[in-house]
């Protein structure tokens, strides 16, 4: 009789478990979604409104949705259960809304009365139109007269001479589910690494390595290495970064504090670290801008990458408008992703005697 009991109760249980199940089905198939939100609702907005939801003014909007659209990247999506195509602007503003937020896709869905398939194919083909295509044309290396007025304005704000820029690394949270991506803190992440201009703009973004990897190598892995070691477009100017990264004649970095540091190091170091905060603001900028880029909850990993550079492209564009920050998100974005491993000491007596002259003249 127990026996028989146990299983009628274990039957009952899973009845009602197969019942919500159906329930939940049921519910999804014939989820209500909003008609018209993006012809009604959305021209509606106040400035703020539309610059809280979107994360650019409709100035900036405008000027995106125009490139895109110059280079035939938004095409018609056929919709499965309709014969209307989404149009270009609606596309774009389900990207923004996606970039800018940490919602979940099926609140997409719903709000832009559009189905999941697509809201995930626009979430992650917009990207890599975006990346071809813009990214070319609003990040990109200084010229030689940008570069030198770039110089003289953190001259002026910092005391530091001739800096070309700022590197750093920055961790970007991620869902993937290779374990490579495992960093020392076991959150799973993936590296951006930036040269920031003294008004935050990125001179050049490097993504797609670990966040396990120290900043050193993923630096000899990417591109600019070669540029910096060669002094290729370097100007007779030089980058600063942290003790992370080596030192070199077009990167230098701050002397090594072992408690034994003269007035003249120790000031040397302090100026250095004004001057390279402008990579850490960009950053921060960024991330406040674009919320998705606090944890990207894709399994993907070149469509992550796709995804941050194409934010990263949207900044630079953001800054050249001049774009109001969003400086109120500022305070939670506090990074605390910081590689505590320095790199091997540099004993090139060539970048030994410059950094010791630049700490001696300031």
């Amino acid at each position: 009789q127990a026996n028989r009991d146990n299983v009628l109760a274990a039957t009952a249980a899973l009845t009602t478990v197969i019942a919500s199940l159906n329930n939940k089905t049921e519910e999804k198939r014939h989820r209500v979604k909003v008609p018209g939100f993006v012809v009604n609702t959305v021209p509606l907005f106040t400035i703020d409104e539309f610059r809280s939801r979107y994360r650019l003014t409709r100035s900036a909007f405008e000027f995106v949705l125009g490139e895109l659209m110059k280079y035939e990247l938004l095409n018609q999506h056929e919709e499965p259960t309709s014969s209307k195509g989404i149009p270009g602007d609606k596309q774009l503003l389900i990207f923004l809304d996606y970039i800018g937020h940490q919602c979940n896709q099926s609140e997409l869905e719903v709000l832009y009365d559009v189905s999941a398939g697509k809201v995930n194919e626009i979430v992650h083909s917009l990207p890599r139109k975006i990346v071809p295509t813009l990214s070319s044309q609003f990040i990109k290396w200084p010229t030689e007269l940008e570069a030198h007025t770039n110089a003289e304005g953190t001259l002026y704000h910092s005391g530091f001479p001739n800096v070309l820029g700022a590197i750093d690394g920055s961790h970007i949270e991620i869902s993937t589910a290779s374990s490579d991506f495992t960093t020392r803190k076991y959150r799973q992440a993936i590296t951006l690494q930036a040269v920031a201009s003294r008004n935050l703009l990125f001179y050049d973004v490097f993504v797609g390595c670990s966040g396990r990897m120290h900043d050193a190598r993923v630096f000899q892995y990417s591109p600019l290495a070669a540029k910096v070691q060669t002094g290729e477009n370097m100007y007779g100017l030089h980058l600063l970064g942290d003790g992370a990264y080596p030192l070199l004649n077009g990167l230098l970095t701050p002397f090594v504090d072992n408690g034994n540091l003269s007035n003249v190091q120790k000031q040397y170091n302090k100026h250095l670290s004004v001057a390279r905060q402008v990579v850490e603001r960009a950053f921060g900028q960024l991330k406040a801008r674009f919320r998705r880029l606090r944890y990207i909850y894709q399994r993907d990993v070149p469509s992550i990458c796709y995804t941050i550079v194409a934010a990263c492209t949207l900044h630079n564009i953001c800054i050249l408008k001049n774009e109001a920050s969003f400086e109120e998100d500022l305070d939670d974005l506090i990074d605390d992703y910081q590689d505590d491993q320095l790199a091997p000491q540099n004993n090139n007596q060539t970048t030994q005697q410059k950094r010791w002259a630049i700490a001696e003249s300031l």
